[in-house]
């Protein structure tokens, strides 16, 4: 690849930092640039940009490069935060990280910074993107390390997308490696702790911020068996998904556990284990990067961020916009909301939000 104006994605992080060096170091011509999303509460309740967009400044700062804040709240708040709190409060399990990369990061960001003169965005992503000359096409491959890498989180992305990105990070080994670049950049930015959970939470869990954002009292309701019988009470039934064993009432030596939730009226519904088991599912809005000829297509699916390899197979439902996957054997607690993502070998064919 030649010489190119790149524009980075900072996030004042240890990854995008050290893709920014390791661009600058092959000879690009890079700037910085960060999205700025929510507001944060100030000590003096007051609401303002959040600290990482300060640390973004600074981290451009010490590569000697230019850094844009691009304010990107009003969509981030329509198309992620606002379907993230109502996607909980119809009892499904929404994933935002993957619909904010295609609608957000690599969606209304990277034609800001195209605008701004960028003829390629970067960010810190632990993914590899594969261009083969034989058909000049691009694809979505997994990280080099399994346990770091982030490829499901892109699967909404086009071909066309993948074409405009450089992802410097996927090629690595170890966290250690690139925080040992890093040291190149900022002592205090090579020794920050990797970011945890969903950015808009600051740093609550996603119950916690969802009872903040609905009010304490909103969501409170029953456990019941599925005859109606109540067995409890809970504190909002939002912080409960399909599958899930804590936090359940003692009801003798049974084995309860979710296996319905019941979000107009609240109620958390219990089963046994076998009742959570399927072995169909349908997902709609499927992004294909790159098609396969004829269906039904089999391959390898997950149906959450760090789940498990599933083989299955997946075919258009007829007279419909929807898609059907049927996994070779059956499968523990599938969680409306979530992404399914289709794989072949270490190649993401593309993903839907599971129904």
């Amino acid at each position: 690849m030649g010489k190119k104006k790149v524009c980075v994605g900072i996030s004042g992080g240890v990854d995008s930092a050290t893709a920014a060096h390791l661009l600058i170091e092959e000879g690009h011509q890079v700037f910085g640039a960060t999205m700025y999303l929510f507001d944060t509460k100030k000590e003096d309740g007051s609401f303002g940009p959040p600290e990482f967009i300060e640390e973004a400044k600074v981290v451009c700062e010490r590569l000697g490069v230019e850094h844009f804040v691009i304010d990107l709240r009003e969509p981030f708040k329509t198309e992620i935060l606002e379907p993230f709190i109502h996607g909980f409060m119809k009892g499904i399990t929404p994933n935002p990280c993957v619909v904010c990369n295609q609608k957000i990061k690599y969606g209304l960001f990277y034609d800001a910074v195209m605008a701004l003169g960028a003829e390629v965005m970067a960010t810190g992503h632990y993914v590899q993107i594969e261009h083969r000359k034989e058909t000049d096409s691009y694809h979505l491959m997994k990280g080099h390390t399994e346990r770091k890498d982030q490829s499901y989180y892109l699967c909404g992305l086009s071909e066309e997308r993948l074409k405009g990105l450089i992802l410097p990070l996927g090629r690595f080994k170890s966290k250690t490696d690139v925080r040992e670049i890093a040291l190149s950049v900022d002592q205090k930015v090579s020794k920050k702790t990797d970011s945890q959970g969903i950015c808009f939470t600051q740093g609550k869990s996603a119950f916690e911020f969802l009872k903040s954002q609905v009010g304490s009292d909103m969501g409170l309701g029953n456990f019941l068996l599925e005859d109606g019988t109540i067995v409890g009470e809970h504190d909002g039934f939002y912080r409960y998904t399909i599958g899930q064993k804590k936090g359940l009432p003692k009801l003798g030596n049974l084995p309860y556990t979710v296996v319905a939730i019941d979000a107009e009226n609240h109620g958390v519904i219990l089963g046994t284990e076998e009742q959570i088991y399927q072995s169909t599912m349908f997902v709609k809005e499927f992004n294909w990067i790159h098609k396969p000829d004829a269906f039904p297509w089999q391959g390898i699916f997950r149906i959450c961020t760090w789940g498990y390899d599933l083989s299955g197979k997946i075919e258009p439902e007829q007279d419909s916009d929807l898609w059907k996957v049927t996994f070779d054997e059956s499968v523990r607690g599938i969680a409306k909301g979530q992404i399914c993502v289709a794989y072949i070998k270490d190649e993401i064919l593309g993903g839907g939000t599971i129904l």
